[in-house]
């Protein structure tokens, strides 16, 4: 995947966890970040797997749903700053083109790599 000038984007094997709502966006996130270098430590939707998933793995870098199957994502976001973990809050409107982000403030090189995956994926959903 490259960006608008050319430069192909890296996440350089970046082991991320994706804690998503939407099974689909989850797959889409999964492709993503595969594209940009990246490796999925997992897939899950709900804030104890989450949790347990960062004691047992190796975590470089999360994307969070806040709108979790379980409840919000306050604590999966709380554990990821105590481990000053880099994290993003992607959130799709399920009613629209709308996009939510927020970053947390490790995050921006992170971003800058998966902000511009997640602004073509939303581009080519239009």
């Amino acid at each position: 995947m490259e960006d608008h000038d050319g430069n192909l984007l890296d996440l350089k094997g970046a082991r991320v966890l994706v804690v998503q709502n939407d099974p689909f966006v989850a797959a889409d996130l999964d492709l993503l970040i595969d594209e940009a270098g990246g490796a999925i430590v997992a897939l899950t939707h709900s804030e104890r797997d989450a949790l347990s998933l960062l004691d047992s793995e190796v975590v470089d870098a999360a994307i969070l749903d806040r709108d979790l199957a379980q409840g919000e994502a306050a604590k999966v976001m709380w554990a990821l700053e105590a481990r000053e973990i880099p994290f993003v809050v992607y959130s799709p409107q399920r009613s629209g083109h709308d996009v939510s982000a927020y970053a947390s403030k490790t995050a921006w090189p992170f971003v800058a790599a998966l902000g511009l995956a997640l602004r073509i994926a939303a581009e080519i959903a239009d």
